[in-house]
């Protein structure tokens, strides 16, 4: 009984940490964004660290004056709020990795966490998690399946994937087409089935340590 308090103690912890950090870095990373694109196209290549740190710095300003009415109210957003910065993560990701979808997998994890923690906002009955935790982890498994088609798609059409591939493994031998799709049939089936478990899992056990 004790453990349990314990785990449901660290789990709120954890879930208003994960919450301030997903809330608090769509500001700073919109406003770098913003001041990288704005000030580049109208002087290329000209003071571009100094724009970037000026956007944000706007985007840390604005968290200062609204995170905290922001974090009271992000369960009662409507869901298409919370589908939309998972979108924005899975994109930045996406092309942090250079187009690798495997880390975009982990966001699962926080995607798990949170939608469980709304759930119990929301009062939901017990017996209607199982459904909503497989509903969200068809959403992320989706989202994932696009990132690897996208993914695919660019290494198939890339004369230099495997080359790419070659140097980046030290490998002895040559990488061959059928390799290739080899690699993104199993390797994107078995990342989209990991995807799908990660995140019905972690929905139904943050559910169960808060609801504790």
């Amino acid at each position: 009984m004790q453990s349990d308090k314990m785990g449901t103690m660290v789990m709120k912890k954890m879930e208003r940490m994960i919450l301030f950090l997903v809330i608090a870095a769509i500001c700073p990373i919109l406003g770098m964004i913003g001041g990288w694109w704005i000030f580049y196209s109208q002087y290329p290549g000209a003071s571009i660290p100094y724009t970037v740190a000026l956007g944000g710095g706007l985007g840390i300003l604005i968290d200062a004056l609204f995170i905290k009415k922001w974090m009271a109210k992000a369960y009662q957003a409507l869901l298409w709020i919370w589908v939309l910065i998972y979108l924005f993560y899975s994109v930045g990701i996406y092309g942090f990795f250079m187009g690798v979808p495997v880390p975009n997998m982990l966001l699962g994890i926080p995607a798990g966490i949170l939608f469980a923690s709304r759930l119990c906002a929301h009062q939901t009955p017990t017996d209607e998690v199982p459904e909503k935790a497989r509903n969200c982890a068809w959403f992320t498994t989706l989202i994932l399946l696009f990132a690897c088609i996208l993914s695919a798609v660019i290494a198939l059409n890339d004369p230099y994937t495997a080359g790419n591939l070659e140097g980046m493994f030290a490998l002895p031998f040559k990488i061959t087409l059928g390799m290739i799709w080899g690699l993104i049939i199993i390797g994107g089936t078995v990342i989209l089935l990991v995807q799908w478990w990660l995140t019905h899992t972690v929905v139904q056990r943050t559910y169960q340590w808060l609801d504790a």
